[in-house]
C-alpha cells in the first residue's frame, strides 16, 4: 500500500503464477461426462436465459428437450407428450406454482417421470410432505456441464 496525502492510495497485490501440476487430477475431473440416450426432459425454468443455457448443455448430452417458463405452460407440455417424457428438471422457486407442486402434478399426469429439483436457494428447500426424502434429487445452481450429466444419468437410471 502507497498512499500520498492529496495524491491518493495505491495497492498493489502480488499473486503467485499459477503452474498447471502434471498428472494431478481432482476429484470432478475424473467423472466422465455422462452421456444419454436419446431420453425426453422437461425443463421448467423461469429465466429465460436459464432456459436456454440448460437445454444447450442437455442437447449437447443427447437428449431431447422441451422447455417451459411458466409452470401452466410445463402441465400442458406435461399433457400433450404424456409418458414421453422421462425427467422433469424444474426449477424450485417460481411464479404461479413451486417447484415441488408442479412435480406433484406433473406425476398425477405421468407417474412414471422422474424429478431433478434445481435452485439457488438449497437452504429455502424443506420438505413439504408430498415426496420422501429419497425421492428428492436436487441439483444446486450454478452447475458445471459435468454436475449437471451425472445427476441426469444417475436420475435415470433409478
Amino acid at each position: 500500500v502507497y498512499s500520498e496525502k492529496d495524491r491518493g492510495t495505491t495497492f498493489r497485490i502480488y499473486l503467485p503464477r499459477y503452474l498447471e501440476k502434471k498428472g494431478i487430477v481432482d476429484g470432478e475431473s475424473q467423472i466422465e461426462i455422462a452421456q444419454g440416450k436419446g431420453e425426453t426432459i422437461l425443463i421448467v425454468e423461469d429465466d429465460l436465459d436459464v432456459i436456454e443455457m440448460v437445454r444447450l448443455m442437455l442437447e449437447q448430452l443427447g437428449y431431447r428437450v422441451l422447455a417451459a417458463n411458466t409452470p401452466s405452460e410445463a402441465l400442458l407440455l406435461a399433457k400433450i407428450h404424456i409418458y414421453n417424457i422421462h425427467l422433469l428438471l424444474t426449477d424450485v422457486v417460481m411464479p404461479e406454482m413451486n417447484g415441488r407442486d408442479l412435480a406433484y402434478e406433473i406425476k398425477i399426469i405421468n407417474p412414471d417421470i422422474k424429478i431433478l429439483f434445481m435452485s439457488g436457494y438449497i437452504a429455502n428447500f424443506t420438505s413439504n410432505g408430498r415426496f420422501s426424502d429419497q425421492e428428492v434429487n436436487l441439483l444446486q445452481k450454478p452447475f458445471s456441464l459435468k454436475e449437471l450429466s451425472v445427476n441426469v444419468r444417475n436420475i435415470l437410471e433409478k
